[in-house]
């Protein structure tokens, strides 16, 4: 995984419009997400903790920039290109764990994951919400922009610690409405993919 820890002068104003701030804080930046096809694409993730929020941004890549043609089930938004980031508290995603999707439009499917049953299984609560999120997305001339904020007391509130945790940061890459080009992650993925897992997720320390 290419990755690497900025140190400068960021905030979530400022990674959300570009306003200028002077509050310091470090910058987790990942360069490049794998394809389960092969190679990389050309996605720049961003991520830290500023005046009480996380904020995390995704810039990406895609020359046919497509969202789902109809939003009748808040899974639908798989139907389209969007992004996706996981709040995780434990390395092997035993605990539970929080979700958002955001597609090319701005349209957001957040979920919650349950506790791993006895068998292993999961339950997937999809109409279950973020009370902080802000999202702000943007087409570019190279694709588009995703930006968002959650308050760092609300993850807390999952027993995430936003100083030591594990993050999955993912994008789905569409060639046409409902017809997947490639999963692509921030982890190169072993075997069939399958982002709900914990080796798809990487630790975030020092934020």
């Amino acid at each position: 995984m290419n990755t690497k820890l900025i140190a400068g002068i960021f905030s979530a104003a400022t990674i959300l419009c570009g306003c200028a701030s002077s509050a310091p804080s470090s910058v987790r930046a990942i360069e490049g997400f794998y394809k389960h096809t092969g190679g990389k694409d050309a996605t720049l993730f961003k991520c830290g903790v500023d005046g009480g929020k996380f904020f995390f941004t995704f810039d990406v890549t895609d020359e046919h920039v497509c969202g789902a043609p109809e939003i009748k089930h808040p899974l639908d938004i798989a139907n389209g290109d969007r992004v996706e980031v996981y709040f995780v508290p434990d390395k092997d995603m035993k605990n539970g764990y929080r979700c958002a999707e955001i597609d090319c439009t701005g349209r957001v499917l957040s979920y919650n994951v349950s506790p791993a049953k006895a068998d292993g299984s999961k339950d997937y609560d999809w109409f279950w919400k973020f009370k902080t999120l802000k999202t702000d997305v943007k087409r570019t001339p190279q694709g588009y922009r995703v930006g968002g904020t959650v308050d760092v007391a609300e993850i807390e509130s999952f027993g995430v610690n936003v100083h030591d945790f594990y993050l999955g940061v993912f994008r789905a890459d569409l060639s046409a409405p409902c017809k997947l080009a490639a999963w692509c992650s921030a982890v190169e993925p072993k075997g069939p993919p399958n982002f709900h897992q914990p080796a798809m997720m990487f630790r975030v320390q020092g934020l």
